[in-house]
């Protein structure tokens, strides 16, 4: 078998029929369907049932309680029995001739063990590519390695790897997959893809990027004020933790890692935006900005890498205006990026 195709699912009653029928009308008919019901309160496991529990390519399973993403689809993978493995968020969908365009790739590169494809982004903007791409293979994997550690930075620093952090869109040979024993970390709810990625990309011989943009991703906007979230500071410090156990004091990937620390810095000052008392917020965005690993990273900020809001927040930082800096990266986070 050529292709698994891992989909978890969860709660998307208005969004499964559309992405499982895009995988039914592929024009190369070699691959599984693996689909992972994750406890859902909704109609999507009855859906699923109904119309697709007896469909020779599809192997359904329904998870006893609610696992997360990142244990569904390590489920998945263990089940999977196809050479190349991908992954489809049940909100999302592949165009109908993704496999076969992927197995021409493979066909014609046949030494590699990654295909990363771009991104066809569906919002509230419109519809649009998430980047133009070239038709790219990496052996030397350093860059597009820090392109994902340094997040946001990095996407603008090596914008031709385009997002190499997001698991939808890539085909991992799944040899490679069991070679490594690399699974999606539990503990995370945020930047798993990424963590994921780091390995995986570090351990394949050759990477290909392509332009085409196979993945349909239906990015949905989050309505009402945004709350303060504990959860999601934990969050923050687990991933740090995790970049840094896979730099290993590799200097190579330090100053990457210093600008992932930013950009971390700053998102969790955004984190503080749904905090009442107003003394409370700015007591933690100085928390924040004095954390030892935010100072010792800060210090090595270059700041002509930075596009000109980032030289603003770092200027601000620098000048201890913690009041100035709160209220800029929260009008330009609710205002300029949502």
């Amino acid at each position: 078998m050529k292709f698994s195709i891992i989909v978890p699912a969860h709660n998307v009653e208005r969004y499964i029929v559309d992405c499982v029928e895009s995988l039914l009308k592929q024009t190369f008919r070699d691959f599984e369907i693996i689909l992972l019901d994750d406890c859902s309160t909704d109609k999507t496991l009855k859906i699923i049932y109904e119309k697709y529990n007896d469909n020779e390519l599809i192997r359904v399973v329904a998870n006893k309680e609610n696992l997360g993403v990142s244990n569904t689809r390590n489920i998945g993978l263990e089940m999977a029995k196809g050479e190349w493995i991908t992954f489809l968020d049940a909100d999302d969908w592949l165009e109908c001739n993704a496999l076969e365009k992927i197995n021409g790739y493979i066909n014609r590169y046949n030494d590699v063990d990654l295909i990363q494809s771009n991104l066809m982004v569906h919002d509230a903007r419109g519809i649009y590519r998430y980047q133009e791409l070239s038709e790219l293979v990496i052996e030397e994997k350093k860059q597009v390695i820090e392109s994902i550690i340094s997040v946001n930075y990095g996407i603008k620093k090596y914008g031709k790897y385009g997002n190499c952090r997001c698991a939808g869109g890539k085909f991992y040979k799944n040899e490679l997959i069991k070679k490594t024993n690399v699974k999606f970390n539990s503990k995370l709810y945020l930047f798993e893809d990424g963590i994921f990625n780091l390995h995986m990309y570090k351990a394949a011989n050759k990477i290909l990027i392509v332009n085409d943009a196979f993945y349909n991703y239906r990015r949905i906007s989050t309505s009402g004020t945004k709350k303060y979230s504990k959860e999601k500071e934990i969050q923050n410090k687990l991933i740090l933790q995790e970049i840094g156990a896979f730099i290993n004091n590799d200097k190579a990937y330090l100053m990457s890692y210093c600008y992932c620390i930013y950009d971390f810095l700053i998102n969790e000052i955004y984190n503080f935006a749904g905090v009442k008392e107003y003394n409370n917020k700015i007591h933690n965005v100085k928390r924040i900005v004095n954390k030892n690993r935010n100072k010792k990273a800060i210090r090595y900020i270059d700041v002509k890498n930075l596009g000109k809001r980032d030289k603003l927040f770092l200027f601000l930082i620098n000048h201890k205006m913690y009041v100035s800096l709160y209220l800029a990266i929260f009008f330009i986070k609710k205002y300029i990026d949502n």
